[in-house]
């Protein structure tokens, strides 16, 4: 990784004049005192928006999947007074443990709040068809505001991301541990109330006690939808939801002669000042003739961490590689890291402890193989390398006893997420999943450009953030690569021809709901400075971001992995009808190819030279740009020559200690 300036971008605000919706309604907050809201919640999605409708616990609600639950739980924390608690956030929360426990939990919601009444926004629109220049009919609060009731459930999934994409919310196989937690009762839902629940499975309504696990056979896979209802003092309250069940990728796996074990997380034992001590966690394969592992192989995930592990063995068996690999007599280790959005130090200190568990574990002396994916690649890279150079202050240190080192699509030298795309997640959606997930230390030390949460002030700049320029200081003061290793290898996702993907600079999508509702989302420009990247205007807040006095880097149309659900499609998807949409360029570069190969200082734009790769040995997709950490049977193929091949006379001949060059 280097110390090159890195790219930057200036964000002008536009003063501009409240829209006639914006006015009228600011007029009827204005009206409405903090005592006129006994719920601590102010609802004011407008209607035919909104997802709380017909959600007050009626027979006739309609099932909701956990997205639109979430949504619908947001609608309440964006109308919160004061220090009302987060709705959604107190149901993440709650739901990790239950998680860590292969369960899922059942979250009840039942609250009153207080919303802006339906002839308001009536009203609204009718002054604002009419050139914005009336005034509400209404004074009253009464008029104004009304009270309602909100009841809603959902079963709760581990939120799963493709990189920084999140992914739609299923469960693995068709076996399902419910449970509805007491903590899981939020609002005024009552712990002393009946719960009754058809679990969609043929069988109807039945009781279900609170906190006692209950596991389904569903007879196939799919979309089940399940009903539940609370019957206590307030009378009974109605909600249904669904659930998608998909096939599980272990099953590939499942039978002797393989041995699987889920081993508990360890704990990091490294300490340093301001860096959290987080956990690691291991799935373990091994041959069922063999007592204990031999030939142990770690594949370590990687952001945001803690996928499930059918994600993970997704990626590692992809063209059978996995498979492959244990056919051949390795031990296959899966690593994830339950807290992975913490620092990459942090995480990288808890594969340590993993990799003196597994050390342990091992039956003889074989070395280890160590890979990764994406961001996995350069915590193993880290924590190799800080092995080592605690040995060499202190031989008395505990040696990571590892042969080879291997790295997919991993970003060494930094991820790209386009500027303009951050810039709309954390403006109009910061308490969406996808936005959270681009404010965790581990994204931000790994984004080559990161955007800060909203507002930002005039003549504010966007560069990269000081937690990434603290892990580089940190990666070189341990020696940059390991070099203990008999051999290293970085493949790439990208193209090896400098090629860009799309012009540099280019308007990407565009929506706009009217001259008062709109967003240009553009590539970033290479070498223009004051090019327009990201222009916005929702009512009376209006941005323009530009590209910096260095004219950008072009990074978005870069060679190189890209996300599988393309960035630009998946932006303009999210944006609701209706409205005036259109896009030009679906997908950008996540890991640039130089990235990926760890080439310092490379130019994106042009054939990468190999020969400066921190690694002994690089490879690139010779088949174009690829989707992130994808193997194509070729790239599988090489990777599986590299593990299983043993060095040649000259190589072996080579110093230890000799710089990966």
């Amino acid at each position: 990784m280097s110390h090159q300036p890195e790219p930057a971008a200036t964000v002008v605000v536009e003063n501009l004049p409240p829209s006639s919706r914006e006015r009228l309604l600011h007029h009827v907050l204005d009206q409405v005192a903090a005592q006129s809201v006994p719920s601590g919640i102010l609802h004011r999605t407008t209607p035919k928006h909104s997802l709380l409708r017909g959600m007050d616990g009626g027979a006739d609600a309609p099932a909701l999947s956990q997205e639109e639950w979430q949504e619908a739980l947001s609608e309440l924390d964006r109308g919160r007074l004061g220090d009302t608690p987060s709705l959604r956030e107190q149901a993440s929360t709650a739901a990790a443990e239950y998680h860590e426990r292969g369960q899922v939990p059942v979250f009840i919601v039942d609250v009153e709040y207080q919303s802006v009444r339906g002839r308001v926004w009536s009203a609204i629109e009718r002054i604002e068809q009419a050139g914005g220049g009336g005034e509400l009919p209404f004074t009253a609060i009464g008029d104004l505001i009304e009270s309602r009731r909100a009841f809603l459930a959902s079963a709760v999934m581990p939120r799963e991301f493709e990189a920084f994409v999140a992914l739609p919310l299923v469960h693995y196989g068709q076996a399902v541990t419910f449970v509805f937690p007491t903590r899981g009762l939020l609002g005024s839902a009552a712990a002393d109330a009946t719960l009754r629940v058809d679990f969609g499975d043929g069988q109807g309504m039945r009781p279900v006690s609170l906190d006692q696990p209950i596991t389904l056979d569903y007879p196939s896979l799919g979309n089940w939808v399940i009903t539940l209802e609370l019957v206590g003092s307030g009378g009974t309250r109605k909600a249904a939801f669904s659930i998608t069940l998909v096939e599980s990728p272990l099953q590939q796996m499942h039978n002797p002669p393989f041995v699987r074990e889920e081993r508990a997380p360890v704990w990091a034992t490294i300490r340093r000042p301001g860096i959290k001590v987080v956990r690691a966690q291991a799935f373990i394969f091994r041959h069922g003739d063999r007592p204990r592992i031999r030939r142990p192989l770690l594949m370590v995930e990687g952001f945001p961490g803690n996928y499930p592990w059918d994600r993970i063995f997704y990626y590692a068996n992809q063209q059978n590689f996995a498979w492959n690999l244990f056919t051949q007599g390795y031990d296959l280790v899966l690593v994830r890291f339950p807290d992975g959005a913490q620092r990459l130090e942090a995480n990288a200190y808890a594969l340590i402890a993993l990799i003196q568990e597994i050390i342990a574990l091992r039956d003889g002396n074989e070395p280890l193989i160590v890979g990764g994916f994406s961001m996995g690649g350069v915590i193993a890279r880290y924590a190799l390398a800080y092995m080592e150079h605690e040995r060499r202050a202190d031989p008395g240190k505990p040696h990571h006893q590892t042969r080879k080192l291997f790295t997919v699509d991993s970003p060494h030298e930094g991820a790209n997420i386009p500027v303009s795309v951050q810039a709309l997640a954390q403006s109009m959606r910061g308490d969406g999943d996808e936005a959270k997930a681009m404010r965790t230390d581990a994204a931000q030390q790994l984004l080559l450009t990161w955007v800060n949460p909203y507002p930002w002030p005039d003549g504010h700049s966007f560069r990269a953030s000081p937690l990434r320029a603290e892990f580089l200081r940190e990666l070189e003061r341990v020696g940059s690569m390991p070099r203990e290793l008999e051999e290293t290898i970085a493949i790439a996702d990208g193209a090896g021809n400098g090629l860009a993907q799309s012009p540099p600079g280019a308007l990407a999508m565009k929506y706009a709901c009217s001259a008062l509702f709109y967003a240009d989302l553009h590539n970033k420009p290479h070498n223009a400075p004051g090019a327009t990247i990201f222009q916005f205007r929702h009512g009376d807040r209006g941005y323009r971001i530009v590209a910096a006095s260095s004219g950008g880097d072009g990074v978005d149309s870069a060679p190189g992995g890209v996300q599988e659900s393309p960035i630009f499609r998946r932006t303009y998807d999210a944006v609701p009808f209706p409205v005036i949409k259109s896009i030009r360029i679906e997908n950008a570069c996540f890991i640039p190819t130089t990235s990926a190969l760890a080439i310092p200082d490379g130019n994106y734009f042009q054939q990468p030279d190999l020969s400066r790769s921190r690694f002994k040995s690089v490879t690139y997709s010779h088949e174009g740009n690829l989707t992130h950490v994808k193997l194509t049977p070729t790239l599988a193929g090489f990777l599986i020559h590299f593990i299983t091949r043993s060095p040649t006379a000259a190589e072996a001949a080579e110093p230890a200690m000799a710089e990966a060059g």
